[in-house]
């Protein structure tokens, strides 16, 4: 699962990732990118065999578990050096854009640099309504995991899931208690106030 993952996902991964930082690529790179990747994913998963690699580099024959773990590093390595490669080379095409297009770009990354700030009481709301459901949902969670304490292991073996379910535990414990009570507070105040 996660080689095929690997296979899909990267090659629509390093457009984006790329393009955040190389600004001067044509138009056409993020697209042209993604055919290179879907090419060598191609040529990864269908193409490349254990018995090829093992005599690439003169090796005994790959085990199956060998084989599934080179197989992912190979996929990955295909795509940073032939995918983010093809990304860096199209600079080479690039051409000033038009005005209008410039303005257009410009104004993607000056929208990315900015951050989206919402300080209403309406957000603030929903803000810990989140964190209390978020911070019990993950509190029951390492209850159930310091629950595993009850399976047939070594006293160490349990003690890591108490370990474990305690750290959990508290992250959702301190999640309930970040909850801002003011906003609450207010809230309360102004419904007694309407009434």
């Amino acid at each position: 699962m996660m080689y095929v993952g690997a296979l899909i996902g990267f090659p629509m991964t390093i457009p984006a990732f790329c393009g955040f930082f190389i600004k001067k690529t044509p138009d056409w790179a993020g697209w042209g990118t993604l055919v290179v990747g879907a090419v060598v994913s191609y040529y990864v998963g269908f193409v490349i065999n254990a018995e090829m690699v093992a005599n690439w580099f003169n090796l005994e024959p790959l085990t199956g578990r060998e084989w599934s773990d080179l197989k992912v590093a190979i996929g990955l390595i295909g795509h940073l050096v032939f995918t983010a490669g093809f990304f860096c080379l199209t600079t080479l095409f690039y051409k000033p854009l038009s005005e209008e297009r410039q303005q257009d770009v410009d104004k993607f990354f000056n929208n990315l640099a900015t951050p989206l700030v919402a300080e209403s009481t309406e957000q603030k709301k929903l803000d810990n309504k989140q964190r209390r459901m978020l911070g019990s949902l993950i509190a029951c969670a390492g209850v159930g995991v310091m629950a595993m304490f009850l399976l047939p292991n070594p006293l160490w073996g349990r003690m890591i899931f108490v370990l474990c379910g305690v750290i959990v535990l508290a992250v959702g414990l301190l999640l309930v208690k970040a909850v801002d009570e003011s906003v609450e507070q207010e809230d309360a105040e102004a419904v007694t106030n309407n009434a």
